[in-house]
């Protein structure tokens, strides 16, 4: 759910954006409730983060027409597609809201120095091998944008991400746990996010570094576009391809062999708690194995 949650997150982003500044109408209105529901029956922590988005783009855009009003109309047509997506939710709003404790109650068991967290965090080495070079690759996209004044919301929801995650890796505290509650208070989790900024920025220092090649020669620019798409086929395969796909594919290859989805220790562990547990008892379980946080065993 998390993997499909953040692939609509950018088609809902764009529609909602789109409904609230320059396409208000009553079906759009619709169509965008339509899709937050959505969303929000999917994976809610991407909710969470795609309305963080929107409010970055709707103030960036409030401040460059340096219009209060925009700002201000965005935000009423913004609470009338809430209102409808809320309408909507009610049936199921009883059951969000009792996961809340369940969010709450997930705490880390380490709290990190702030240097190793941040390096963490910003090589994103969590489940796969730290992606250095990417984020060097990014942050070199964030400098050109910043120094053309382009994309600044982009770059501070960067920032934001960044923040949250080592937040959650380095303190337990009332704030840390308040502002991480959408992602069980994992900085894991709170990255994964970044890939909405990674790729975005990623691709402006491609971007640049082609722009480069192809002005030195203008008489040539057969060559000089040649020589741009080596480039970029080349970074893309270094800094995001090589490695990865090689542990992907091991991942792949092992994943039945090494972790059946049912085996005779599975079939086992549903006996022993069908014999021993409440039939509505709650189980702790590896989320990375079995795909979910939380099995319900119903007693045998």
């Amino acid at each position: 759910t998390l993997i499909v949650g953040m692939a609509m997150l950018p088609v809902v982003l764009t529609v909602l954006f789109r409904t609230v500044t320059s396409g208000w109408s009553r079906g759009a209105v619709g169509l965008s409730a339509l899709l937050v529901f959505a969303l929000f029956n999917v994976y809610v922590s991407v909710l969470v983060f795609m309305f963080f988005l929107l409010a970055l783009l709707v103030v960036e855009r409030a401040w460059l027409e340096r219009s209060t009003r925009a700002l201000g109309t965005a935000v009423r047509r913004l609470a009338v597609v809430g209102g409808v997506a809320l309408g909507l939710s009610l049936p199921v709003l009883a059951g969000v809201f009792g996961g809340v404790s369940e969010r709450s109650g997930v705490t880390t068991t380490r709290v990190a120095p702030l240097g190793e967290a941040l390096g963490r965090v910003l090589s994103m080495a969590y489940i796969a091998q730290p992606a250095t070079w990417l984020a060097i690759l990014a942050a070199g996209g964030i400098a050109v944008m910043l120094w053309q004044r382009k994309l600044v919301a982009w770059a501070f929801g960067t920032v934001v991400v960044v923040a949250l995650a080592t937040i959650a890796e380095t303190s337990h505290g009332t704030i840390s746990q308040a502002l991480t509650l959408p992602w069980y208070h994992e900085a894991e989790r709170i990255t994964f996010n970044a890939i909405y900024f990674v790729s975005v920025f990623g691709a402006v220092a491609l971007a640049v570094i082609c722009d480069v090649l192809c002005r030195i020669d203008r008489r040539r620019t057969v060559w000089a576009l040649s020589g741009a798409v080596v480039v970029v086929l080349v970074a893309t395969w270094f800094v995001a391809g090589g490695r990865s796909v090689r542990e992907d594919r091991h991942l792949i290859q092992t994943a039945y062999r090494l972790s059946s989805l049912v085996g005779p220790d599975q079939i086992a562990a549903f006996d022993y708690l069908g014999k021993r547990m409440p039939h509505d008892g709650l189980v702790l379980v590896d989320g990375n194995l079995d795909g979910g946080l939380w099995m319900y065993a119903p007693r045998a």
